[in-house]
């Protein structure tokens, strides 16, 4: 994590990140994504996919204002799984006082993510 000769940055340690890889996750999350609709994605599909592959562009997808999806390079989905994986490993870690595997951390990553989308769906009314 830290050099041998003790020198360390505070947000490094604290992380076990470079504070580059810090940096970009803050300046991506502090720069607004733009807010469409879903009428003006089906219009403007084309255009939109265009301006997240080339420019990296991020937009927030509404239905009836409020946000239903994001569209996102992949770069972006990547490199936040990549950071999500690594501080559920962290936790993981100080935890239970020993590391896990890649696959290990993947299949409880898998896991939790089944676990959460099962807790989201509820079982709708039927209509009349």
């Amino acid at each position: 994590m830290c050099p041998a000769d003790g020198t360390c940055r505070a947000a490094e340690f604290e992380t076990g990140f470079p504070i580059a890889i810090i940096a970009t996750i803050l300046v991506a999350t502090v720069l607004m994504a733009e807010k469409v609709s879903t009428i003006e994605v089906r219009q403007r599909i084309g255009d939109l996919l265009n301006r997240v592959a080339l420019r990296h562009d991020e937009f927030i997808i509404e239905r009836k204002g409020k946000p239903l999806a994001a569209l996102v390079p992949v770069e972006r989905l990547e490199q936040m799984r990549r950071f999500a994986r690594r501080h559920a490993l962290d936790v993981m870690e100080q935890q239970k006082g020993g590391a896990l595997t890649e696959n290990q951390a993947m299949e409880l990553g898998l896991e939790a993510q089944r676990w959460a989308r099962q807790q989201r769906r509820k079982p709708r009314a039927k209509a009349k």
